[in-house]
């Protein structure tokens, strides 16, 4: 009898969902300046194909933009409303007040 050599647990429909949130996480690395996507498949380490893929499904959703001007993909609106559904995370007016006295 061969051995069957291990293989690692299959992902049953988390890939996807991984994939997106490693290329969320990267586009949140450039903000508005966004990313090219062939530099954000490089650095995301997709093929070019599955990046563009999902960032259409990001950009339907509104979790990525496309900036036609200069061709790159940034953080879309979504991203923000969901942050902002949370205000517990982050306790933005305390951390800014000591800059908002000074201005």
């Amino acid at each position: 009898m061969a051995s069957k050599a291990t293989e690692p647990p299959s992902r049953t429909g988390t890939q996807s969902i991984e994939r997106a949130a490693r290329v969320l996480r990267v586009l949140a690395e450039r903000g508005r300046s966004g990313w090219r996507i062939s530099d954000l498949a490089a650095r995301t380490g997709l093929a070019l194909g599955t990046c563009h893929r999902i960032l259409e499904g990001l950009v339907r959703e509104r979790m990525a933009i496309h900036i036609a001007s200069n061709a790159r993909y940034a953080v879309g609106p979504l991203i923000a409303e969901v942050a902002a559904s949370r205000p517990d995370w982050v306790d933005l007016p305390g951390e800014m007040a000591s800059q908002l006295q000074q201005l």
